[in-house]
């Protein structure tokens, strides 16, 4: 091993998991072409085995929709129905046979959605027009979500991320800029995080003791400040593991301290790990193991979340512990998927 990454491959203990180091398989949707009704094949085991197997020590499955109406196509991978358990648990041990944790990213697309967009609350902007969920369907999509929670667990991930960033239904009723309910569930950031509290607070005695559960987060909800305050709200709630990226919605950048190295995200993540005592994943432009191994070592965050990078090379967690060179990506972006201001920030 690389004596000089010595943070980065130091081992974390979360929940009575041992997590072998800080690095971190960012959820990524590949959108296999094959895939069906939202089950996982050889390729996704192929994809996500051959990473687990260099050696990374938390894998994030990516976005899993909770819903068959709330894809972004055909090909996503779905925990929406008990039929889904067999392949998701064929997934979480091709990564768990290599000694990775893993997470499974559940996620609605909210006022996104292709047909019959809802969200929660009235939306419209110029590629969409959504209506207010009722409150009937409000307490199914929760439904859904603990649904899905708990076939997670009897497929065997050692836990779940809720995605809350990026634009999506968590994201929706945690800003203000879109959450304009008037009932229970709008107003006051205690209201706008209800909808993810009370599935908290119904998915919590059916699973595990040691069932992990993170949220994805942007740490501009819509500000830095907002973010920060949120972060705390979810740690009191229960949330084990914050995952710290952008958020959609008009959120505004925050300004970097002239002396800060990195970029807004990983900044964003840094103030926000400043606040809780469970640990942080920053993502976005980390391409290399020293620079993910100083971002660990400055306290910017507890992990370093790898993405595009780990599309380009497989081997990139191995290959940084054996201090061989790696095939890094080009940026050339068709492995982004661009959704008008909202994008997936690698």
């Amino acid at each position: 091993m690389d004596t000089e990454l010595k943070y980065l491959f130091a081992p974390y203990e979360l929940k009575g998991h041992h997590i072998k180091n800080r690095i971190v398989m960012a959820p990524m949707e590949l959108l296999i072409k094959k895939t069906r009704d939202g089950f996982v094949n050889e390729d996704h085991l192929n994809h996500y085995g051959e990473r687990a197997r260099s050696g990374i020590g938390l894998v994030i499955i990516e976005a899993t929709s909770v819903d068959p109406r709330s894809m972004n196509v055909v090909s996503q991978l779905g925990a929406w129905s008990d039929e889904h358990i067999p392949g998701l648990r064929r997934l979480a041990a091709a990564c768990q046979r290599y000694g990775a944790k893993v997470l499974l990213q559940l996620q609605h697309l909210g006022v996104r959605m292709k047909q019959d967009p809802i969200g929660p609350s009235a939306y419209q902007d110029k590629s969409v027009t959504a209506r207010e969920m009722k409150l009937d369907e409000l307490k199914a999509l929760q439904e859904a979500y603990v649904s899905a929670i708990r076939r997670a667990e009897l497929a065997g991930f050692d836990g779940v991320e809720l995605h809350g960033a990026h634009g999506y239904m968590l994201n929706q009723f945690s800003s203000p800029n879109v959450n304009q309910r008037t009932d229970r569930y709008g107003g006051t950031l205690d209201n706008r995080l209800r909808f993810v509290q009370e599935v908290m607070e119904q998915a919590q005695p059916l699973v595990n003791e040691r069932f992990i559960f993170g949220y994805r987060m942007g740490c501009n909800q819509p500000t830095l400040e907002d973010g920060v305050a949120m972060a705390v709200r979810l740690e009191q709630m229960g949330i084990d593991v914050i995952h710290v990226s952008s958020c959609g919605y008009s959120g505004s950048r925050p300004e970097l301290p002239t002396d800060f190295p990195y970029n807004w995200v990983i900044y964003g993540g840094s103030r926000i790990r400043e606040k809780v005592t469970v640990p942080v994943i920053v993502v976005y432009e980390i391409r290399t193991p020293e620079r993910a191994d100083d971002i660990v070592k400055q306290g910017y965050g507890d992990f370093a979340a790898i993405g595009r990078e780990l599309i380009v090379d497989a081997e990139w967690a191995r290959k940084a512990a054996d201090g061989d060179e790696i095939r890094y990506c080009i940026r050339c972006q068709p492995c982004v998927i661009f959704n008008g201001e909202n994008c997936v920030m690698l």
